[in-house]
């Protein structure tokens, strides 16, 4: 297979507008487990893997309870929400375009492949993805850049002709340092060096906002 150009897109936050529900399920996790749940340590958790996220969280609130029955408690708690997620604003469009203009088309998350699989078939957008790095798919989760490694790999795609959109410093970090051209949506902080990257393009308003630049080819 000849390697192709592709867009690599983050779930949470990125084409799934969940984080609201996100931060319910954080809070309401340390709150019923006797804890103090903060703006700034939800910021911390957008990037690691749920079990990360959970040994973190039972660490820093001093948690005395099975890591097991915690992770349970914590996948129960997004799922809950997960089925009140939207698609971000104009993600279809975004799809759609990226197809016609012959994108190979992969989620990259630290979640999990079949919660992806099921939101996206929900939604009705499973048909445009060549598939999905989870974080069962890898050793070391975002902001390692295994994820995005193993994902160029798995689909055949050309790092210099790919791009990376995320919503995180975690995601981005990850997104450039496996070489990829890379976007970020919203305002999260970034690393200055990582920041002054030529791979780092810049910021998007919102997802749609990369239609355009797609079709007018200015990537």
């Amino acid at each position: 297979m000849t390697p192709s150009p592709g867009l690599l897109l983050d779930f949470d936050g990125t084409l799934a507008d969940s984080i609201s529900g996100l931060r319910q399920a954080y809070q309401s996790f340390v709150t019923d487990h006797g804890g103090t749940p903060s703006d700034a340590e939800f910021e911390t958790l957008n990037g690691p893997s749920l079990r990360e996220i959970v040994a973190r969280l039972a660490l820093a609130h001093t948690i005395a309870a099975p890591q097991a029955d915690l992770l349970a408690d914590y996948r129960a708690r997004i799922q809950s929400a997960s089925g009140f997620y939207q698609p971000a604003y104009g993600a279809e469009a975004l799809l759609q375009a990226a197809q016609d203009t012959g994108y190979r088309i992969v989620i990259v998350t630290s979640g999990w492949r079949q919660h992806v699989r099921a939101w996206l078939d929900q939604n009705g957008l499973l048909h445009y993805f060549e598939g999905i790095i989870g974080a069962e798919d890898v050793t070391a989760t975002k902001p390692a850049p295994q994820p995005y490694l193993r994902a160029l790999s798995a689909f055949k795609c050309s790092p210099e002709a790919s791009l990376a959109v995320e919503d995180s410093r975690n995601g981005v970090t990850a997104a450039v340092s496996a070489g990829l051209n890379t976007y970020i949506i919203g305002q999260s902080s970034l690393n200055s060096q990582i920041e002054k990257s030529p791979l780092f393009k810049g910021r998007l308003n919102r997802l749609y906002d990369l239609r355009e630049i797609l079709l007018n080819g200015k990537t």
